[in-house]
């Protein structure tokens, strides 16, 4: 360790801090808090590196200090040490519960108590130390990724707007053929090694999206269909009728983990059979779903999906199986050369399905074959069944055929924006484009973006390159939404590690897949029918409270910004609380249906976040005369003081007002807001409705304490 650490010591009794400080100085820098709340408050100030928490304290006790810190997001990381002289385990099992990373009693030695202190402090060192390789790791593969992605995207575009012109020669079209199969066993090599990375950092991304279950099996059978090649190999589906038609879970992963078990299959597989069996275990039945039944695992209306690949092939001896799923795992090496692969795809099927709550096993025999049975959890969307004769159609193989290129569906009306900062891979998606007649635009950078769309341009698809110099894609994109861009977005990504896709509809992964690039185009692009105002016609239906308390929320928010404006220069306190209030007019206009200034207000958050003094300037006044203009012109509905409270009103108010009061305390603003939000819109008598404003516009000042009085009020209010 370099440099001294920070050390709170959180305690009332000045003797106790005298000794702790006499303990650990001059080595450590120690800083005294001599009640809960200034533990708290100064915690969130400084960020020390180490708190000594006493838990007999006369305001609120260590346990309550502890927890609200570890509720706290700015302070649920940082290690505490629990330091009392209470002796007995149930305080000492309590404190560690609760989150402590230590727990000391006072009649510990000088040299326990320091000697404890340093071995935390060494542990924050190692970790942040792994943080930073683990970094440094993930930025390698990230360029590494990028780097060899941003070729492959020109050899496999090129060669795959050249195969769908067609009218190829044989021997032309062959050769083509290849590139394309080699380009792909290069990406699926580049994704298994990134995949294995993102897996290890423990950072496995498991969406949970409704899918179709037929649609699933359809697309894994097509891809591993042209596994089987020359080989004289049958392959047989078993499919139960008792599967749920929708599901909700990661179908993609899902993919992933059965091509790579079939591929497995047929690889090692000369002759023979190999089968998939998917089934509910246990079945599904109507009876079954129309009953309160167990959530299994913790999810509600789920099952059991099994699946099961078998094969007739080379089979594992018992110490194979023992080994299997280690990493870069290859067996029979020395006369299977013509087998293609790395080995790290079953270590990426085993971690998977764990991080899905899943379960993997293996059965088994030398020269006879091999059967992998995974079970994964899934929730189900609703109570259809897929029923025998889906069932029987799928193990038929009667599913759209998967042909070499699909048909193109002309898109005459479509107009789509290519972001890119490399013209190769614009003129490839150019190329990928043209067969569908849509109208492309093309720009080098996510400021040119920004600045088309600035100027009242629309487009049905924004095709974004995610890395790009000076402004990035996700940068861009996240401009466009703050702004109140509403159209979709797809990122253009051959990051496919480090890839936030918050702000975007999707994403094509590069190389361009034309599969994917066709169902983007498909999924965003109809007849086009421009809504003027789509923001106010996602609300049309707003109470009067709803737009009464918008109209009391920027009365208030008016009078501070105004002030803001007068002053001939903005501390950066001001700047934030600023950038606070326009964030929250943002979204309350737009429930209005106040697009446009939900736009100007997304324009003026962004200028505050950056600190764009010239911009906030610039544009703020004519903002504020707008809200001036639109607060003028409303006229408030006269709030009724006969209103009387239900026992279940009186219940509900008092338990959030409660809730609202903790939140206040330790500093959670986001909670705060989000119960004010659920308060605002029922009808109060008129004193309440005074109250549950006041404690809105302490939190608009920044000033949590005044917040948390005015919560508690409302509580007793409800008394």
């Amino acid at each position: 360790m370099t440099g001294k650490k920070k050390v709170l010591i959180a305690d009332g009794n000045p003797l106790n801090t005298q000794a702790l400080v006499s303990i650990l100085h001059p080595e450590h820098e120690c800083i005294i808090a001599r009640t809960g709340a200034e533990a708290l408050e100064t915690s969130r100030k400084i960020l020390p590196d180490i708190i000594l928490l006493e838990m007999l304290m006369p305001d609120m006790d260590g346990y309550e200090v502890l927890t609200a810190l570890k509720r706290t997001k700015s302070t649920k990381q940082l290690p505490v040490i629990c330091i009392t002289g209470i002796s007995d385990d149930y305080n000492e099992e309590r404190g560690l519960a609760l989150g402590a990373a230590d727990y000391i009693r006072r009649t510990s030695s000088a040299a326990i108590i320091k000697l404890r202190v340093r071995r935390q402090l060494l542990l924050i060192s190692a970790l942040q130390a792994a943080e930073k390789a683990s970094r440094a790791k993930s930025e390698f593969l990230v360029k590494m990724s990028h780097e060899i992605r941003t070729p492959m995207n020109s050899v496999m575009g090129v060669t795959n707007i050249m195969l769908q012109k067609g009218r190829l020669p044989p021997e032309t079209e062959e050769a083509f053929l290849q590139i394309r199969a080699a380009s792909d066993m290069l990406l699926s090599l580049v994704n298994n090694v990134l995949d294995l990375s993102k897996i290890e950092a423990g950072k496995p991304e498991i969406a949970s999206k409704e899918y179709d279950t037929a649609g699933m099996i359809a697309g894994t059978v097509r891809l591993n269909l042209a596994h089987i090649g020359k080989k004289n190999i049958n392959f047989t589906l078993d499919i139960d009728e008792n599967l749920p038609v929708a599901l909700i879970g990661d179908e993609i992963r899902i993919k992933q983990i059965l091509n790579n078990l079939l591929s497995n299959a047929f690889k090692y597989t000369d002759r023979g059979e190999v089968k998939l069996l998917i089934k509910t275990d246990p079945p599904v039945s109507l009876e079954v779903l129309e009953k309160d039944r167990q959530d299994f695992q913790g999810l509600p209306c789920g099952a059991k999906i099994t699946f099961e690949i078998s094969d007739t092939g080379h089979g594992l001896s018992p110490e194979q199986v023992n080994g299997l799923f280690t990493e870069y795992t290859r067996f029979n090496e020395g006369n299977r050369h013509h087998i293609e692969g790395t080995g790290l795809g079953l270590s990426i099927v085993r971690r998977l399905v764990t991080a899905m709550g899943g379960e993997i096993s293996v059965e088994s025999i030398r020269g006879k074959g091999s059967t992998f049975r995974v079970e994964i959890p899934q929730k189900i969307k609703n109570q259809h069944l897929l029923g025998r004769e889906t069932a029987d159609a799928l193990e038929d193989f009667c599913f759209p055929e998967s042909t070499k290129y699909f048909e193109y569906e002309p898109m005459p009306h479509g107009r789509v924006l290519v972001v890119d900062d490399l013209e190769s891979n614009l003129q490839v998606a150019r190329g990928l484009l043209e067969p569908y007649e849509i109208t492309v635009e093309t720009v080098s950078s996510g400021e040119e973006a920004v600045s088309r769309i600035k100027n009242g341009e629309i487009f049905d698809i924004i095709f974004m390159d995610y890395m790009m110099p000076d402004m990035s894609g996700a940068q861009a994109a996240k401009i466009l939404r703050d702004r109140g861009y509403t159209k979709p977005i797809v990122a253009l990504t051959a990051n496919v590690v480090a890839a936030d896709l918050q702000n975007f509809d999707g994403f094509v992964s590069k190389p361009i897949d034309i599969n994917v690039l066709n169902s983007c185009l498909v999924k965003f692009i109809c007849e086009k029918s421009e809504i003027p105002n789509r923001v106010s016609s996602i609300f049309p239906g707003n109470s009067q409270a709803v737009t009464d308390s918008f109209y009391r929320d920027a009365k208030r928010i008016f009078g501070l910004l105004d002030s803001f404006m007068k002053k001939d220069n903005l501390s950066e306190r001001e700047i934030e609380i600023f950038t606070i209030n326009v964030h929250g007019l943002k979204s309350a206009l737009a429930n209005v249906g106040e697009a446009r200034l939900s736009q100007d207000a997304a324009w003026l958050e962004q200028a505050g976040r950056d600190a764009d003094l010239k911009i906030i300037r610039g544009e703020a006044p004519e903002f504020l005369i707008n809200i001036h203009n639109l607060i003028k012109n409303h006229k408030e509905e006269t709030p009724d003081e006969d209103i009387i409270l239900s026992q279940d009103e009186t219940a509900f108010l008092h338990e959030n007002a409660l809730q609202a009061a903790d939140a206040c305390i330790v500093y959670d603003d986001d909670t705060a807001y989000k119960i004010l939000d659920k308060l605002k819109p029922r009808a109060w008598p008129f004193q309440i409705k005074k109250i549950i404003d006041k404690i809105n516009e302490h939190l608009l000042h920044g000033d949590y304490e005044k917040a948390a009085e005015a919560a508690m009020q409302l509580k007793q209010s409800s008394a």
